[in-house]
C-alpha cells in the first residue's frame, strides 16, 4: 500500500509543481505592486481545482496512472482503493494550498496597510 500511496503523492506532486511553476512564473512577469495580491489569489484558484479534482477523482481516467498496475484484485476494487487515495492525497494538497493562499493573503494586507 505504501508504494501505491508513494505513486499516488507523486503523481498530484507533479500537477501541483506544474501550477506552482505557473503561479510563479506569472508572478515574476507581475509588477511589484501587485506580486503578493496576485499571488493569494493565484494559490486560492490552484487550491480550489485541487479540491474540486479530489471531488471528480472518482469519475477521473485511471487506468493509464501510475499507481493503477500495482493495485491488485478486480477492477471495482482497484479503482475504489485508487480514488479514495487520489481523493484524500488532491485535498490535503488544497488545504495546504489554502493554508499558502491564507498566508499570502494577509501579508499582502499587512504590506497595504503599511503603507
Amino acid at each position: 500500500m505504501d508504494s501505491i500511496r508513494h505513486a499516488v503523492e507523486t503523481s498530484v506532486r507533479r500537477i501541483v509543481g506544474i501550477g506552482l511553476l505557473a503561479i510563479g512564473t506569472l508572478v515574476f512577469a507581475a509588477g511589484a505592486r501587485w506580486r503578493l495580491d496576485l499571488t493569494a489569489l493565484l494559490l486560492a484558484i490552484e487550491a480550489l481545482a485541487l479540491w474540486q479534482l479530489g471531488w471528480a477523482a472518482p469519475m477521473l481516467p485511471l487506468e493509464r496512472a501510475p499507481a493503477w498496475l500495482f493495485l491488485p484484485g478486480s477492477d471495482r476494487r482497484r479503482r475504489a482503493i485508487y480514488t479514495a487515495l487520489l481523493a484524500e492525497v488532491f485535498r490535503a494538497y488544497a488545504g495546504r494550498l489554502a493554508a499558502a493562499a491564507g498566508l499570502a493573503w494577509a501579508a499582502a494586507l499587512a504590506a497595504h496597510l503599511a503603507g
